[in-house]
């Protein structure tokens, strides 16, 4: 059953009979969802842009960014819908000040973004409606950061990858509020013992279908970041220059924006600025990663697993040389008329271990 809302928060009307629903849950970034329904009027009232879906038994809302007509050759009429989940609202907003913060965590960063720029801005008209903070979770990882305005859902996003954290705004259907919060992961990889484990592979009868990419074409593990100044008097520093030979992937990072005065107007030393630099450098090289993805249909319910985005399994196919422990980033649930619920999952970017791996995990079972 899927709940139509208005801007407003407001009820206005179900829809119970749909062709086809997708849904694409994402880690890192927003999801975004899918509809193909018959073009009733009731339907066509209810489908318009900036309206909000609520799916039955989720936490997730979705708001309506698309909705298209087609009358086909047989007469038949169908409204096609497409939106994205609720974080969607975070990319209305720009970092409005200059972001200035060392030590400070990932998920606390992410949180600053929001709560600044969405929740309780300085300029309340900038307020977006119905959005609160959720739960601090308290994970540790830090970073000293820098950066000029810019979009609020790129610059969470961002750091999101970088920290290995996910985020979304969940949705309550009793208060009809969203909560932003930071997510981590399970372990759920077959090296480990505290958590339900999660491998996937031909020989376990779990794989429908799959693909796997293996590519290094925007791959860089070597970086010579430039800071203020020109020419000579230009403050550089650098990063994976250990690396030598076929092994070295070089890149130059712009970091000109990134300014040496603190707060106080007094400038900070060469160090703690190559420090920032260091930093930035690390976010671009994090974006040139070597890309192993593998996705397809897999059988997640019933006897087998129940997982989530943000979950770190196991994957393997001794056919094709692939053991990987990876992240789930997305995972698409779609539902046809006539047919069974059908999840398809990506497992995102890790560096495979070696095949002999594959040894070690058929003596363990």
């Amino acid at each position: 059953m899927l709940t139509i809302f208005n801007e407003e928060m407001q009820i206005i009307g179900m829809i119970g009979q749909f062709k086809s629903l997708t849904r694409t849950k994402r880690f890192y970034a927003p999801g975004d969802i899918k509809l193909y329904v018959q073009a009733t009027k009731k339907n066509s009232d209810l489908l318009k842009s900036k309206k909000r879906i609520h799916v039955e038994g989720t936490n997730e809302i979705y708001i309506i960014e698309t909705a298209r007509m087609e009358k086909q050759e047989k007469g038949l009429e169908y409204i096609q819908v497409n939106g994205r989940s609720a974080e969607c609202l975070i990319e209305r907003r720009i970092c409005w000040e200059r972001i200035k913060e060392t030590k400070i965590t990932y998920e606390d960063l992410m949180r600053k973004i929001v709560n600044d720029n969405c929740v309780n801005p300085a300029d309340s008209k900038r307020k977006i409606p119905g959005l609160y903070m959720g739960e601090r979770k308290g994970y540790s990882e830090i970073l000293d950061i820098q950066k000029s305005f810019g979009n609020a859902l790129n610059a969470i996003m961002e750091n999101a990858e970088e920290g290995e954290l996910g985020f979304r705004c969940r949705f309550d259907p009793k208060t009809r509020m969203l909560y932003f919060e930071v997510l981590r992961g399970i372990d759920r990889t077959d090296s480990q013992s505290t958590n339900k484990k999660a491998v996937f592979s031909r020989d376990l009868m779990n794989v429908v279908e799959q693909n796997y990419t293996d590519t290094i074409r925007d791959y860089a593990n070597c970086a010579l970041i430039g800071g203020q100044g020109q020419d000579d008097e230009r403050i550089m520093t650098e990063i994976g220059t250990e690396l030598s030979g076929l092994q070295r992937f070089e890149i130059f990072v712009d970091a000109n924006d990134i300014s040496k005065k603190k707060d106080d107007n007094t400038e900070m030393s060469d160090a703690d600025y190559k420090k920032l630099l260091k930093q930035r450098g690390m976010a671009k090289l994090s974006e040139k990663k070597r890309v192993q993805t593998l996705d397809g249909t897999y059988r997640v319910n019933g006897k087998v697993y129940d997982v989530d985005c943000g979950d770190i399994v196991t994957v393997y196919d001794e056919k094709w040389s692939v053991y990987m422990d990876t992240q789930i980033t997305e995972i698409a649930t779609t539902c046809e008329k006539g047919a069974p619920i059908k999840k398809s999952i990506t497992f995102g970017k890790k560096a495979a271990q070696p095949l002999d791996e594959l040894e070690k995990l058929k003596k363990g079972r």
